[in-house]
């Protein structure tokens, strides 16, 4: 940092002790309270025992939180100069700002009776006169006043209200204190032993703990709530820095330089207002805040009631509108556009939706993995021009499977092109989306209730392996639908399940295991009483036969035709003779 003109003169320390003081103010004028905080320690470097300085770094530290560095000077300020009255107000309200009411009372208490004494006491023995009397005495007692106001609001009549209101969960939060304040005196080994767990890991892995989406969603709501009651309409910019914290478009992986300074920068800002926030609620807790709005409480009640039915309308129109754009998908045939639409209305919205909001989750989730199992199944039909394809490629043609890409295509180079150079690291977003679909419906198996919820989970899951040619990871997930179908006796999604174990199975050309499950899936299909899928499963099962009754024809063909070779080599002997042998033998 290049040295300002005015430090590069020869100044004595006297004067230099000053000028870095009055630049600390200055910028404490600004606001730019850490430019301050440097300069004032600068000015301490020189002069240590500069009550001026310490009392001004004490508050630029209380304005950016630091209140345990603001307490540790303004306790210095006081050694030097016990009778500075801006000294002593500064101790106190630093231990206000660390929520120490109780030190703050008693130093508040102490300091106002500070030099107060009368002339004349009741023994008549004369004093000297009161330093803090007067408008010096009135910031304490102000100050005194907003305490005990505090003490009212955390310990007054609505605790009361609070506790008995949440008395089921005090037990389980006093467990849970104690059992982090105890420490286990044995061994990790037998600890683990004793549990039940593995015991033989050096190092232990530590399983982060996955919220449910509800969850989520309730903790989202809890926090913008929290905001709003104690920054008003100030919570929502608390809120936008919040989200700058793992903002991409903020934090650019590109930038090696900016970016660790921005994500410092935000994370400072917002420890800050999350220090600020803590004082307000340790000096006015929610449930007082609750109260003043509304100290009715049957009125609070009835507020609360009708906020339940509207949400309770809202939803229900919500669903009715789910339920007309999945039907209105279906007719349309816009199969895959439905099922990137459910996930996102079941995954998202419909899963944050308690039983109070929703009563009847049961039967909308059904209807809606019910009509996206008949939105697969209206795919399966005979295309008109499957015979003009290749034997082997109609059932490809007929389960809807992609054409298998070459893994080493024809490139042709051209000089200069982007595409001839291609990055040894570059990302494979194909891969990427795989493992961002994979987890996010993993995610939401372990709080799947209803067994129609699994199958669709597990039919998703099947049909993304199968993506990357994970194709005994899709059979294993494909009976598992099969299973969660036969639970719930839905024989749609017990079919769809079949079918994906086909497809694996023809993916890899296995005709006899192709033979065997599409024999499977036709029996399950059977009870769908649909005469097309059956003539589909007929068709394909046919089409199946004729490569089985292809491959038994070529390989007779090659046996056939390794017969006649070693037929022909002794015929071969015989007609030249031995003499002809010998006469061969003999020229060797």
């Amino acid at each position: 940092m290049a040295a300002k003109p005015w430090e590069v003169i020869t100044w004595s320390l006297e004067h230099q002790q000053t000028i870095y003081r009055d630049w600390g103010i200055n910028y404490s004028f600004k606001q730019q309270y850490e430019n301050a905080a440097k300069y004032y320690t600068k000015s301490l470097d020189i002069k240590e025992n500069d009550v001026r300085a310490l009392l001004n770094r004490s508050l630029c530290k209380d304005d950016v939180a630091k209140c345990v560095s603001a307490l540790d000077d303004a306790v210095a300020a006081l050694a030097l100069n016990d009778d500075n009255h801006p000294v002593n107000l500064q101790v106190c309200d630093a231990l206000y700002h660390m929520n120490e009411f109780e030190q703050t009372k008693v130093e508040l208490s102490n300091k106002s009776r500070k030099f107060v004494w009368k002339q004349e006491n009741y023994h008549g023995i004369k004093t000297k006169p009161g330093k803090f009397v007067g408008h010096k005495e009135r910031p304490f007692l102000d100050r005194l006043d907003v305490v005990e106001q505090n003490f009212l609001d955390t310990l007054g009549e609505n605790v009361g209200i609070f506790l008995k209101k949440h008395s089921k969960k005090l037990d389980k939060i006093v467990e849970e204190v104690n059992r982090r304040k105890t420490k286990d005196p044995r061994p990790m080994w037998k600890v683990l032993r004793d549990e039940g767990k593995c015991d033989i890991l050096s190092v232990l892995l530590e399983e982060a703990k996955k919220l449910h989406i509800r969850e989520q969603a309730q903790l989202n709501q809890y926090y913008r709530v929290f905001l709003q009651v104690y920054f008003l309409k100030g919570w929502i910019d608390v809120s936008f820095l919040k989200e700058l914290m793992t903002d991409k478009r903020l934090l650019l992986p590109q930038t090696k330089k900016s970016t660790p300074f921005l994500a410092e920068l935000t994370k400072a800002q917002y420890d800050t207002v999350y220090e600020f926030l803590k004082m307000l609620q340790a000096r006015s807790p929610l449930y007082t805040k609750r109260y003043k709005m509304c100290p009715n409480q049957k009125l609070a009640a009835k507020i609360r009631e009708d906020h339940l039915y509207r949400v309770q309308y809202q939803t229900r129109r919500d669903m009715f509108n789910i339920l007309e754009n999945v039907k209105k998908l279906r007719t349309q045939g816009k199969v895959n556009k439905l099922a990137d639409y459910i996930e996102n209305a079941m995954g998202s919205y419909v899963e944050t939706k308690t039983l109070r909001v929703l009563p009847r989750k049961f039967q909308f989730t059904n209807d809606i993995y019910n009509i996206l199992g008949l939105a697969y199944a209206d795919r399966l039909t005979v295309p008109s021009n499957l015979m003009l394809h290749p034997a082997e490629e109609r059932l490809f043609v007929l389960m809807s499977i992609p054409k298998e890409k070459d893994k080493d295509p024809d490139v042709k180079y051209i000089f200069g092109d982007k595409s001839t150079y291609q990055e040894p690291d570059a990302p494979d977003y194909v891969y990427m989306a795989y493992k961002k679909r994979t987890t996010k419906l993993e995610s939401r198996l372990p709080y799947a209730k209803f067994p129609i919820e699994k199958c669709y989970i597990f039919h998703e899951l099947a049909k993304n392996h199968m993506t990357q040619s994970k194709f005994d990871e899709s059979r294993a997930l494909s009976k598992k639908v099969m299973d969660e179908a036969e639970m719930c006796q839905n024989y749609l999604w017990k079919f769809l399940g079949a079918l994906e174990i086909c497809k694996s199975n023809i993916m890899q050309r296995k005709l006899e295991q192709v033979k065997l499950s599409l024999q499977v899936a036709a029996e399950v299909a059977k009870k769908l009483n649909s005469q097309r899928i059956n003539y589909f499963m007929d068709t394909c099962i046919k089409m199946n036969q004729i490569c089985i009754n292809i491959k038994q024809s070529l390989s007779d063909e090659l046996i056939f035709s390794k017969r006649e070779k070693t037929r022909i080599a002794p015929t071969l002997l015989d007609v030249n003779g031995p003499e002809s042998a010998s006469d061969s033998m003999d020229e060797d």
